[in-house]
């Protein structure tokens, strides 16, 4: 697995992407006082495409968190300007707390997906 800075959203202080296997399965925006993990849906110009089953993403999201926060958080499912599924969890702390979830996070996940962790 891999974590790589980018740029995607104009609104965001800080963001990463979480790469498994040839996709892109999440994103990590950071604000001052806290972010939001979310699945990806669409990949970064010249990088990975995000993982392509929307609601199976989300499904291995959901057990992920659960998982990881041993109780049941909840997960938001919405949808981006595309129209497309994704979903999100979100709260305070700070980046070294979310840089760590979302490793912790994509480790199960890619798991559940049956996608690489090493490169």
């Amino acid at each position: 697995m891999d974590i790589y800075r980018t740029d995607k959203f104009f609104h965001a202080e800080e963001q990463y992407r979480l790469d498994a296997g040839n996709v892109t399965i999440l994103r990590l925006t950071l604000g001052r006082t806290g972010g939001k993990v979310k699945t990806a849906t669409v990949g970064d110009s010249r990088a990975r495409p995000a993982y392509h089953d929307y609601p199976k993403v989300i499904q291995a999201f959901d057990n992920a968190v659960r998982n990881v926060c041993g109780r049941d958080i909840p997960v938001y499912v919405m949808h981006d300007r595309g129209g497309r599924l994704f979903g999100e969890v979100g709260g305070s702390g700070d980046r070294q707390d979310f840089l760590e979830f979302l490793e912790k996070v994509g480790l199960y996940m890619a798991d559940e997906l049956g996608l690489e962790k090493v490169h």
